[in-house]
């Protein structure tokens, strides 16, 4: 964890620094870059003169060469007079310059350096594409000394890149309290926030898609239109993609100042609306593109997604400087919610595009190897929608009857169905088991489960809330025993709770070093609740007597348990000791391996003492960094054990 202040250094290093800010789709990545803007502004930022900020998105329609200048002063902001004489300012006091590029997984060109530069670097008046500026301005080739901050996606950074990096940091959204403070500061009736706190905090689903903040602004919209219509009880869409269906018809039922009634009529009257700005959000993934021009965009679209901020405003600068009117999608993740109602309601789209057109993610980065697809989130969006729930709204805004839709979402179904037979990474099973959940079909989830081969393993990425609540609904959906295992992994550890809802995992592993007593304490909740658990692994971790007991009170309550593993987990004589309790409370326990951990002559002495006097124990292997303890696997009650026992003679 760091403030926004640790991203940059107090006094200027004298070579150039290059900040790369990782964050998924929704993280607030572009919120993030605009608060260190107006904290510059504010004085905050004392070390840097000047701020140059872009978007990769308004770059992307620089189609010629130009200079270093010309970017600065033509697309960013001219000075009033003498630029020249500006632009040698800056050339002799790069040091207190930062450069901001925001959104690099947009850009569609391929980042390099100009071929053959001169031994000097390339000169700053000399004309470029954007893509050689970019990356002389991160090689420190130009303006050497500044800072480059760039934002992007945490699915590829080119190798280019990298190699220039200073920092690299990720962006990890909202975690329980800050879903809490956004919704104190959303909702203004007392009444309202109130009652809208309770519903996300009583339901973990619903909180598991708060943690990204771009969707908890949209879960907010929802609840604060439900909670206002003042009907009792309401009814909370389950998935990401409900909450977009919900999002049209409550933007709908503003516009005509409705209750909500009639959902299917309200439709079809603004079918030609939304039917255009599906194919305006399609196109753009075609093209890999955000921002449309004015003319690009349907003037009856325009207006009612201007209307209620589907669509954004904001002037661009042309190829030629020229200043224009342009659109994007309020946020990326809405043009893809309608690029994935274009695949299922346009009669244009033909069975090899639905097919070509979805795909799994890899979470993991990617430093070689070709551009990934642009879309993050249409094959989720495409899966919730083929779900029985969404054939009325859909068969309404294509204008078909519902068996043609029935056709179309079969289609999806058959693609999940075939991925779950694949042989896929860690990553990408957490893609596949997102898709099941949006369809929230209960035979898919049974049939994809049960070819997964009962074995989950995830390595090296960061799951979020969603991502869990995700495995454990294929997970409680499968008729096998199952084993999980997470190596390297963040996840917010508050959402490990689900894993009590998992009553057929058979063998559950964790091992990282971030992994301590807070970890500990709260999977020990959870422990007793699986009711198969067989094999516990927590290694690789940093634990002390607190997160220990914790542990040790869940064991006991484990009856199946007869596997244990606390190997390398920094663990010294105080927490070594205290594991010898568990010698005669776990019914079933065969073996605890403890290698790896603080090994003395006085924990061997302990171990040696509890052993001889313990009637289950029926093999000491102690050797080196090793220590293991084997059992009978009977329980042979005969209350606690003291540590201070001697050894028969």
């Amino acid at each position: 964890t760091m403030r926004l202040s640790d991203l940059f250094g107090s006094m200027p290093s004298g070579t150039t620094e290059v900040i790369i800010l990782l964050g998924r789709p929704g993280m607030g990545k572009t919120r993030l870059v605009n608060k260190i803007c107006q904290q510059w502004a504010e004085g905050t930022l004392k070390q840097y003169n000047l701020i140059f900020f872009f978007e990769f998105r308004q770059l992307n329609l620089i189609s010629r060469r130009l200079s270093l200048q010309e970017l600065l002063f033509d697309f960013f902001l001219r000075p009033e007079d003498c630029p020249s004489a500006v632009f040698e300012h800056l050339l002799e006091d790069t040091q207190h310059i930062l450069m901001i590029f925001d959104g690099l997984d947009e850009f569609v060109e391929d980042i390099k350096l100009p071929s053959s530069p001169n031994s000097l670097g390339p000169d700053p008046l000399n004309a470029f594409s954007v893509s050689e500026l970019f990356a002389s301005l991160c090689h420190g080739n130009l303006l050497p000394g500044c800072t480059v901050l760039v934002t992007t996606r945490p699915k590829m950074v080119p190798d280019i890149l990298l190699k220039t990096t200073t920092l690299l940091a990720e962006i990890w959204g909202f975690d329980r309290e800050k879903v809490e403070e956004y919704s104190n500061s959303f909702f203004q009736c007392s009444a309202l926030k109130d009652q809208a706190i309770t519903c996300l905090k009583s339901n973990g689903k619903l909180l598991s898609m708060c943690y990204i903040p771009a969707l908890c602004n949209i879960v907010c919209i929802c609840l604060e239109y439900l909670l206002l219509q003042d009907v009792g009880s309401i009814q909370l869409p389950q998935t990401m993609t409900q909450f977009y269906i919900k999002i049209v018809f409550i933007f709908i039922c503003k516009l005509q100042k409705l209750s909500g009634a009639s959902k299917e009529a309200d439709l079809s009257q603004h079918r030609a609306t939304l039917a255009s700005l599906c194919e305006l959000a399609f196109k753009g993934l075609e093209q890999k593109k955000m921002l449309f021009y004015a003319d690009e965009v349907p003037a009856h679209a325009r207006d009612f997604a201007s209307l209620y901020g589907l669509l954004s405003a904001f002037e661009v600068k042309a190829s030629n400087g020229s200043a224009q009117a342009g659109y994007t999608f309020a946020h990326f993740s809405f043009q893809e919610f309608f690029a994935a109602l274009f695949l299922l309601t346009s009669q244009t789209v033909d069975d090899n595009c639905l097919r070509d057109k979805f795909f799994l993610r890899s979470k993991w980065i990617l430093k070689k190897g070709a551009k990934m697809a642009f879309s993050e989130n249409c094959h989720i969006f495409l899966s919730g929608l083929s779900s029985q729930g969404c054939r009325q709204f859909l068969s309404s805004l294509a204008g078909q009857n519902e068996s043609w839709i029935q056709e179309r979402q079969a289609k999806i179904t058959k693609i999940l169905r075939k991925l779950a037979a694949a042989s896929l990474t860690g990553p990408k099973v957490v893609e596949l088991c997102h898709c099941v959940y949006e369809t929230q079909d209960l035979h898919l989830a049974q049939h994809v489960g049960t070819l997964l081969n009962f074995t989950y393993q995830f390595r090296n990425f960061r799951l979020m809330p969603l991502d869990m609540t995700s495995l454990a609904f294929v997970i409680n959906s499968s008729p096998n025993l199952v084993s999980l295992g997470f190596v390297g992994c963040p996840m917010e550890v508050e959402y490990l709770d689900v894993l009590a809802s998992c009553e057929n995992i058979k063998s559950l592993s964790f091992q990282c070093r971030s992994y301590g007593n807070k970890f500990a304490v709260v999977l020990s909740r959870s422990l007793p609740k699986i009711k198969r658990l067989t094999t516990f692994q927590l290694a690789g971790g940093n634990i002390t007597v607190l997160g220990l007991e914790a542990l040790l009170r869940a064991f006991e309550n484990c009856h199946q348990l007869e596997d244990i593993k606390l190997q390398d987990n920094r663990m010294k004589q105080k927490e070594m000791i205290k594991i010898i309790e568990i010698f005669s409370t776990v019914e079933r326990l065969k073996k605890i391996d403890l290698s790896h951990n603080q090994i003395s002559e006085n924990t061997i002495l302990a171990f040696c003492r509890a052993a001889a006097v313990s009637p289950n124990v029926t093999e000491l292997h102690i050797r080196k960094n090793t220590l293991t303890i084997s059992f009978t696997g009977q329980s042979i009650k005969s209350g606690r054990l003291q540590t201070d026992e001697t050894v028969p003679q």
